[in-house]
């Protein structure tokens, strides 16, 4: 893989992603809701929009400032990480539930190589090293853990 197209693809993998989870074939805020229904109230079409915008943002300012930014590579290692684990959140979901998930598949075939390809290339090519890496993944993977806490408190209040 070239190093140079690497600013470019979380963006593009979101992009797609997207599509998926809310386009063609869609559905995911109601999916959702039944995988996790004690969570359900919190997932308002405002904060669909908010967490989503969010993620594009960082995709788009990676892209566009790339690799001559500071924190340019800790962010971009960061935004794999979370896409990295949404993938195996919607790969667990379809474990548990036995039906199609809303963004299983561009989660699987976008967002695991961008992390497990796009990280080796980053040290490989000397852009990023393996310390560097660690923490920017450590970061990324407590998105999750995050999101779920945030979920339940937003519940609880609503």
């Amino acid at each position: 893989m070239n190093a140079d197209i690497l600013p470019y693809l979380p963006l593009a993998a979101c992009f797609f992603h997207l599509i998926e989870e809310f386009a063609w074939p869609g559905g995911f805020g109601r999916w959702y809701a039944e995988y996790r229904p004690e969570i359900a109230k919190s997932l308002t079409v405002g904060f669909l929009v908010r967490i989503n915008a969010g993620m594009v943002a960082v995709a788009i300012w990676i892209a566009w400032r790339g690799p001559t930014t500071a924190g340019y590579l800790s962010a971009w290692v960061v935004l794999a990480a979370i896409l990295m684990s949404n993938a195996f959140f919607h790969l667990r979901a379809v474990w548990i539930m036995r039906r199609y998930s809303p963004g299983v598949v561009t989660g699987t075939l976008l967002y695991l190589p961008l992390y497990f390809v796009g990280v080796p290339v980053l040290v490989s090519h000397g852009m990023a090293t393996t310390t560097q890496v660690v923490f920017s993944t450590a970061l990324g993977l407590c998105y999750p853990l995050w999101s779920l806490t945030n979920h339940r408190r937003r519940a609880r209040a609503s």
